[in-house]
């Protein structure tokens, strides 16, 4: 089989006529507010995240320093309970030779 292929086109110059070389790259507006939109969102996002931070950071650890407070107090209660129940259990068994 036999392919017939076009010619290549001609690649352009990278010199103007002038011999000079090409200006800067020229932007479409759509790509210019694309461009400026997606590094306005990633600020936004960093300022956001570490103001969030900022915000919760002691919120959090006030949280966790309440709930390890809080869970050390139901554990001295529940062991001081165990200890109780085995104490008033311990008689009996003594008597009965256990």
């Amino acid at each position: 089989m036999t392919e017939v292929l076009a010619p290549a086109p001609e690649q352009p110059d990278t010199l103007t006529q002038a011999g000079e070389a090409p200006g800067p790259p020229v932007f479409s507006e759509a790509e210019i507010a694309e461009r400026i939109s997606s590094e306005l969102q990633a600020h936004i996002d960093r300022v956001l995240e570490a103001r969030v931070r900022a915000a919760l950071t002691p919120l959090l650890e006030q949280t966790v320093t309440q709930v390890i407070e809080e869970t050390r107090r139901e554990l001295a209660s529940t062991l001081r309970d165990g200890l109780a129940r085995a104490l008033a259990h311990a008689p009996a068994r003594h008597r009965d030779g256990s």
